[in-house]
């Protein structure tokens, strides 16, 4: 975060609205996805495209992205704690 990086508010909002933001936009733009792919005058390359979108919307997304913007929101809602770099596991 290089934009006034010591206010902790602003770096509170930047972590959190994410977590909302993220699935509203994958479910917006995979449904923008299926109704051009459905459509019979689509082409098929266009098709094609489409259909790599929503492999990453609808897997790599989910998987892969939503995780780590959790992992840094979480803790800043206090629904989870976050570790310090220091801190190890104990035995």
């Amino acid at each position: 975060m290089y934009i006034f990086p010591s206010i902790e508010g602003l770096r509170s909002i930047r972590m959190v609205v994410p977590l909302f933001t993220f699935p509203a936009g994958c479910f917006s733009e995979g449904y923008g996805a299926y109704m051009v792919l459905t459509r019979d005058d689509t082409p098929l390359w266009l098709k094609a495209v489409l259909c790599g979108m929503l492999f990453v919307n609808g897997v790599l997304g989910p998987t892969m992205a939503y995780p780590a913007l959790l992992k840094k929101g979480l803790p800043v809602l206090g629904l989870i704690k976050k570790k310090d770099k220091g801190e190890k596991k104990s035995d």
